[in-house]
């Protein structure tokens, strides 16, 4: 049942994307596309489970703009789903900033106006050590999973989660085989908004505790 609702949802899903562009944290600004400091993930594939990215493996690449793919097998299909992505200023890389403010866009599916709470088709959590586990290797601390499965405003918001992160993980916005309704700040804990994007290209945030959704 819960392939069968994927599957039709894939439909939907062929001209929604997904982008973060990760930086430091500045005091009341959202990170600018293009600046020094800014590093961006974007992707147009639709997963069908959870898949974890750890920023210094995807980011530590020898080209400022690079891209990626992985593939792999899962039950509910004999022909390997395909996850592309692309990387842009990844020479600004560097495994000693705290990369602790996101700015987020995903699109609504298709046929949808861009704007910001509508369902959306992935889930994206952002975690504070490795390999998506809530603690670092250099702290005991245990860091609350932040969570975004609503579409984004056309302009953009942008959030500082309050920790540096390290890993995220993207996959379908759904619970129980059904779409799970969006999260918004209002929900949950966590991330402090900031103000508006800079760059509309990439944009818009919502953001909760997502434990639920570990399960």
């Amino acid at each position: 049942m819960l392939a069968l609702l994927i599957l039709g949802l894939c439909v939907l899903c062929a001209a929604q994307s997904i982008g973060l562009t990760f930086s430091l944290h500045l005091i009341g600004e959202c990170p600018v596309i293009g600046s020094l400091e800014a590093i961006t993930f974007t992707t147009a594939s639709f997963l069908n489970t959870f898949e974890c990215f750890n920023i210094e493996d995807l980011f530590s690449v020898n080209t400022s703009d690079s891209y990626g793919s992985r593939s792999y097998r899962t039950l509910s299909s004999s022909d390997p789903d395909t996850n592309d992505w692309r990387l842009s200023n990844a020479l600004a890389y560097s495994n000693q900033t705290d990369y602790s403010t996101i700015l987020y866009h995903q699109n609504p599916p298709s046929g949808l106006p861009q704007e910001k709470g509508q369902n959306a088709l992935r889930l994206l959590e952002v975690y504070a050590g490795k390999g998506c586990e809530q603690a670092n290797t250099h702290s005991d601390t245990i860091h609350p999973i932040l969570g975004w499965s609503c579409s984004s405003s056309r302009a953009g918001d942008c959030y500082d989660v309050g920790y540096n992160i390290m890993s995220f993980k993207i996959g379908p916005a759904i619970v129980n085989s059904r779409p799970q309704g969006c999260c918004t700040p209002s929900t949950g804990m966590g991330a402090k908004r900031l103000g508006s994007s800079k760059f509309a290209a990439i944009a818009g945030v919502t953001v909760t505790f997502m434990a639920a959704f570990l399960s």
